[in-house]
């Protein structure tokens, strides 16, 4: 709350009051559920989405339920399948989707029926449900897969428990059969490492602290917009001092806001009268005037993903992705050969590896604490007591991989032509350390929070090390400058490119994490 006050009332200029409850919680009561997916095509025992789906419909049916995914087509998959068995046991279906893309009336009617609590409910839904929209409180929470924050897991926790009842959390994790081509990731089992350290620190109360280093430019242009439709007409200099100087947008210089202010004019968004008043210009006038400007947030945009001029598919593209790095998509590895930003499309060609692991982390920012708190866990002979009879097991099977590969002793473990770098830092870090190594020249690749470098040894990576060390340190906008910003917030179309650049590194790169990481190979 504490930096909720710092950016709301900038040195404390404005009165406020922070009020916070004192009543008591409720209990909680939560299970991880672990599961393998068997390997092999001509595998005849079922399927790890086959027992995932059955155990939902046995645990959920008759009762109202959330039931999280991380993407739209997986909370798809799961709806029908659960719809499908209603079928089976002759029974109303009671599961629907709700995420982004469905009709404003298909998800307004869920949240209805989910609110009336007459008939029973479940929504196998993105984060769609988990802010701001008033459901009332359900029975229980199902997760799929690791979440993606301490928080984001708190937030959907505090959806269950009426009536004074328990707050319920179900997670339920699968993990690939291991082979002789598994990757490390998979061997660690880090999906499920990763579900125990988030429990863990949810227990001990702890949770993201706000990025506080980020400039929010795109937020900046809704309310300077704003700001001038509702005014009328403003100066430059009591528009920075009411958002920048006084306001939460503190990390803004001058010079940046002027640069913001000249690209906003060049587009018509404002004029700038002859006594030296800003008002809306004919385009921002329209941009105000309609009611999709008042929302916030943006949905990922889709990339079309080609090999040869046949499309493979779509993703959406939540992280740094550039020419050379390998993404997992369709259970294979492939290397980026082209992104075309102006049409959304990624050409890829297949890239030589062993089995790519099914967890890669794609689309989450995970903290450096949550990384620290995995790494803790290998280390000590902690056993989660609410993990049930699979999930412990594959938990036993991540350690003694840990420590068969004597990964206490050293953050580098070289596989054939491979070296595994272990940071333990968050995304932001591992994405900096990643970078810097490809610009030194060295393939490197990040898969939830493991650096994979191709074709070289430990000595090799040393080296890069020391004169990476040796060399000037990027700022984060150096580093977001060299790669293509396949990321975007609702109106980064309209700021120009070197405060995207700005905006892009401060919320994906962290390079004094990165460097204080380097210093201690020098040290090994």
């Amino acid at each position: 709350m504490e930096q909720v006050v710092e950016t709301l009332r900038p040195r404390r200029i404005f009165p406020y009051d922070i009020i916070s409850s004192t009543a008591s919680q409720s209990d909680v009561k939560i299970q991880v559920r672990g599961y393998r997916e068997p390997a092999g095509d001509e595998c005849t025992q079922p399927g790890a989405f086959e027992c995932v789906t059955e155990d939902l419909f046995r645990l959920l049916s008759g009762r109202s339920h959330l039931i999280f995914a991380n993407s739209r087509k997986q909370t798809e998959e799961v709806a029908v399948a659960l719809a499908d068995k209603c079928a089976q046991h002759n029974v109303p279906n009671e599961f629907f989707p709700h995420h982004g893309s469905l009709s404003k009336e298909l998800r307004e009617g869920l949240e209805k029926r989910l609110q009336e609590d007459r008939l029973p409910t479940s929504a196998a839904c993105t984060m769609t449900l988990e802010l701001g929209i008033d459901i009332g409180h359900v029975d229980s929470i199902a997760q799929l897969t690791a979440p993606h924050s301490v928080s984001s897991l708190r937030q959907r926790l505090g959806r269950s428990g009426r009536r004074g009842e328990a707050s319920i959390l179900r997670m339920f994790i699968t993990e690939n059969e291991l082979t002789d081509k598994s990757h490390v990731t998979d061997r660690l089992r880090m999906e499920t490492f990763q579900c125990v350290a988030m429990i863990n620190l949810l227990l001990k109360k702890w949770c993201e602290p706000a990025d506080v280093g980020q400039y929010h430019f795109s937020t900046l242009v809704q309310q300077v917009l704003s700001v001038i439709g509702y005014y009328g007409g403003v100066r430059a200099d009591q528009l920075w001092n009411l958002l920048c100087g006084t306001g939460p947008f503190g990390n803004v210089e001058q010079k940046m806001f002027a640069a913001l202010l000249r690209a906003l004019g060049v587009q018509e968004l404002l004029t700038q009268t002859q006594d030296g008043m800003l008002v809306l210009g004919v385009r921002g006038e329209r941009i105000v005037e309609h009611f999709t400007f008042y929302t916030a947030f943006n949905t990922p945009e889709e990339y079309r993903l080609e090999y040869e001029g046949k499309a493979l598919g779509s993703i959406p593209v939540t992280m740094p992705l550039a020419v050379g790095q390998l993404i997992l998509f369709a259970g294979k590895r492939w290397e980026v050969l082209h992104v075309a930003e102006e049409v959304k499309r990624i050409s890829l060609k297949p890239a030589k590896g062993g089995r790519p692991p099914r967890f890669d982390g794609q689309g989450q920012v995970l903290h450096d604490v949550i990384r620290q708190e995995m790494h803790e866990l290998y280390e000590s002979e902690y056993e989660p007591v609410f993990c049930n009879k699979e999930a412990l097991s594959l938990f036993e099977e991540g350690r003694r991989c840990y420590r068969d590969l004597k990964l206490g002793d050293s953050p580098l473990f070289q596989q054939g032509n491979t070296v595994h770098i272990f940071p333990w830092l968050g995304d932001k870090a591992v994405n900096t350390i990643t970078v810097v190594l490809r610009k030194a020249g060295l393939k490197a690749d990040s898969f939830s929070g493991i650096i994979d470098v191709r074709d070289t040894d430990i000595n090799a990576c040393k080296a890069t090390i020391q004169s990476v060390l040796a060399s000037p340190r990027p700022g984060a906008w150096e580093l977001a400058e060299s790669i293509p910003n396949t990321f975007s917030e609702k109106h980064d179309a309209l700021i120009p490119k070197e405060l995207r650049d700005l905006n892009y590194g401060a919320k994906f790169f962290d390079v004094d994490g990165a460097w204080r990481w380097f210093s201690t190979i020098r040290i090994l």
